[in-house]
């Protein structure tokens, strides 16, 4: 018996847990395609997400955080075993966009002030940063939701799009502990003589586009389905 837990790929990457974050604009279907994830556990930082979970997933159940200690409760307990959330496969964040202006509070409170100084930048920064290591390192799937930020380049025009987050530099840095990131967009196709709008996710674009792919993902995804998707990253199947 060897000294070292040797595990080969092929097997690992079945029992490996998905991180994924999903941004685009509002009203795009971010949280609905979520939902889609395998027994979803949703950590709801704004209640008027409901109606689109109960429309994809009925069986999806719900934590409302109007805190960072109300996420971090929920993190902690999955992370040490809790039996109550040891139901449930996939921990969505929605959204991570409103979390980090949670941390944010929490840092101003602390500091017993009502506008950010420089000095609190540095918390925030670390304070993001940790739980986004904290959310790699849970033993289950976890799904974040952001909302798009465009930012133009005064000198050609060029547009690029990135997950929304208060440190310009913030959304590239934490990018490096996700399986996959996907920008979500809606387009208007024609089906007989009606427009319907179809979802598509991004994995893999242009440079002016924040994305993500892993093994066996399209580039671009019409309809996605989050389950679909990450048995095609755990199956080594396209």
């Amino acid at each position: 018996m060897s000294k070292y837990n040797f595990i080969k790929a092929e097997k690992a990457i079945k029992k490996a847990p998905i991180k994924i974050m999903l941004y685009g604009d509002s009203g795009v279907g971010k949280t609905t395609l979520a939902v889609t994830a395998p027994k979803p556990l949703v950590l709801l930082t704004e209640k008027n997400g409901v109606p689109s979970i109960y429309a994809s997933n009925p069986e999806a159940c719900i934590v409302y955080c109007s805190t960072i200690q109300d996420v971090r409760n929920v993190v902690a307990g999955i992370m040490n075993g809790d039996k109550e959330l040891s139901q449930f496969e996939t921990l969505v964040i929605d959204s991570l966009s409103e979390t980090q202006r949670m941390i944010q509070d929490d840092v101003l409170k602390k500091a017993r002030r009502d506008a950010m100084q420089l000095q609190d930048y540095g918390k925030l920064a670390d304070g993001t940063r940790g739980l986004i290591r904290v959310l790699r390192d849970l033993p289950i799937h976890v799904v974040c939701t952001a909302l798009n930020d465009v930012d133009s380049e005064e000198a050609t025009g060029q547009r690029h799009y990135q997950p929304i987050f208060i440190g310009r530099k913030t959304g590239k840095e934490i990018a490096q502990w996700f399986t996959c990131i996907g920008y979500m967009y809606r387009r208007d196709i024609k089906e007989g003589d009606e427009k319907v709008a179809q979802r598509n996710i991004m994995f893999d674009g242009t440079n002016t586009v924040l994305c993500k792919t892993a093994p066996n993902l399209e580039g671009v995804i019409k309809n996605p389905n989050l389950t679909q998707i990450f048995n095609q990253i755990q199956n080594n199947k396209k």
